[in-house]
């Protein structure tokens, strides 16, 4: 694999020149926010170097440069916080456990609050990273200041104001304990109690529909997945209509607002990818 270049100071367009080059999919991001500025983003991220000058040399609006993380750039990156917790602590302890001497040589990349995104490469083979969110009482998969961006994520391109590279080794392949604990076992999916009636149906699927109104910026597509994945074991049982969970989690999306920043069609791609894996997991594809 290529080794990554950035050089330090260069513009939003060349910031997505470079992602093209490496295959990364990039997206426009609201100026001083890590906000996409279009809809529908993981539909429309791109390598397309027309587009990719098109929003940021010829348009009027600064855009900053977004990384798509997922299979279709072929990464995922470990993001480091330490605003609320010393994930680096966190960190320190994963590799001790887990019998890891020295630290792994990969892409890294300062973050403006002195903490880190390290690049590592997205799993062959269909294992899906979901996206993942730590914060006071609740640590997340990895434990307190440890941040995953897998599937459906983002995260702030390299360079951009704030985030010098730190180290330009290309992007490692993940070491197989981390690859564990990112990568969700079979044993670890959410499973339905038997359900004999519409009733207890309903209001099983409105406690994930508010569970999921309730989820804030960075972790709704995954949240969205999930309660798909499970409002679909309970369509597996019969007492469950496709289109009044759909209604449900719709409107769960409206109040959290990932309709209006990711777009209707982004909704509707991922409630059909969790609603048909619950279907199949439940047998009764």
């Amino acid at each position: 694999m290529t080794t990554v270049r950035y050089s330090s100071g260069i513009s939003p367009a060349a910031r997505a020149w470079i992602c093209s080059e490496l295959g990364w999919y990039a997206i426009p991001l609201i100026p001083d926010t890590k906000r996409p500025a279009i809809k529908n983003w993981p539909g429309r991220a791109t390598t397309d170097r027309d587009q990719l000058m098109t929003w940021f040399l010829h348009g009027r609006t600064p855009y900053e440069v977004g990384v798509m993380t997922g299979p279709e750039s072929g990464i995922w990156v470990l993001d480091i916080d330490v605003k609320w917790c010393n994930g680096f602590t966190t960190l320190r302890d994963l590799f001790h456990r887990h019998g890891v001497r020295q630290v792994p040589r990969t892409f890294r990349v300062q973050t403006p609050s002195l903490g880190q995104h390290w690049y590592f490469q997205y799993p062959a083979g269909g294992r899906k990273i979901a996206n993942d969110t730590s914060r006071p009482g609740h640590p997340g998969s990895l434990g307190a200041g440890l941040d995953v961006r897998g599937w459906h994520g983002q995260v702030v391109a390299p360079d951009a104001p704030g985030r010098p590279v730190l180290d330009e080794s290309p992007p490692m392949e993940t070491p197989d304990w981390l690859l564990e604990l990112v990568t969700p076992r079979e044993r670890d999916k959410p499973r339905m109690p038997v359900i004999t009636n519409s009733g207890a149906a309903i209001r099983l699927m409105r406690s994930i529909a508010n569970e999921l109104a309730g989820v804030t910026q960075g972790g709704r597509n995954d949240q969205l997945n999930r309660a798909a994945f499970k409002v679909g074991l309970i369509a597996a049982q019969g007492v469950l209509g496709e289109n009044e969970a759909r209604d449900a989690l719709y409107q769960a999306c409206l109040q959290n607002r990932l309709i209006e920043d990711d777009g209707p069609d982004s909704f509707e791609a991922t409630f059909t990818s969790g609603w048909s894996a619950g279907l199949i997991s439940g047998g009764n594809a």
